[in-house]
This record gives C-alpha cells, sequence and structure tokens, in this order.
C-alpha cells in the first residue's frame, strides 16, 4: 500500500511521499487568491473538491491540498478559515463557519 492509498483510508502515512501536484496547485492557487482585493472564488472553484456557487468563503483561508475539501450549499466561513485537508473534508448544506 503506498502512501497516497493509506491517507485515503485515513492511516498513518508520509505526507512528503505524496507527490500528487495537489499541494503546489494550492500555494499557486491561493497566491492569486491573495493578489486582489476583492476575493477570487472561481480560482478556488478549480482547486476544491467541490465549491457550489453560492457558497463563500472570507480570506485570508488556508488548506493544504484542496481537491479534499468539499462544500455543500450555501457554506459560508468568515475570516481565517484553516483546513487540514490530509484526508477527506466535507461540509454539509447550510453551514457557516463565524469567529
Amino acid at each position: 500500500m503506498n502512501d497516497l492509498q493509506r491517507r485515503a483510508q485515513g492511516k498513518l502515512y508520509d505526507p512528503f511521499k505524496i507527490d500528487d501536484g495537489t499541494w503546489q496547485k494550492s500555494r499557486v492557487a491561493l497566491k492569486e487568491f491573495y493578489s486582489n482585493m476583492e476575493p477570487k472564488m472561481e480560482l478556488l472553484k478549480d482547486i476544491l473538491g467541490s465549491m457550489p456557487n453560492n457558497a463563500y468563503i472570507t480570506p485570508p483561508f488556508y488548506f493544504d491540498h484542496g481537491d479534499q475539501i468539499f462544500l455543500g450549499e450555501h457554506f459560508y466561513s468568515d475570516t481565517d478559515l484553516l483546513i487540514l485537508d490530509e484526508t477527506k473534508v466535507v461540509f454539509g448544506d447550510n453551514v457557516v463557519i463565524g469567529p
């Protein structure tokens, strides 16, 4: 079993042995996301596992890979959201995360 399979099963794994390109891709997307005062939700839609059109995340927003994050309908997050998505993270519909 390789480390990518171990991560998918929620088992202990070495993140440095997984070279699927998601971490590098997420760094580029987050840099672009913050390059303008207006948040660019479209960039996140390309990186996250799923992000409906009616979801909104108030920057700053931090994550590891992005492709393991799945947002439900009418998701809203206030500032400084941190998601450590080394495994699948799912938020249902009508979720509000705030300080």
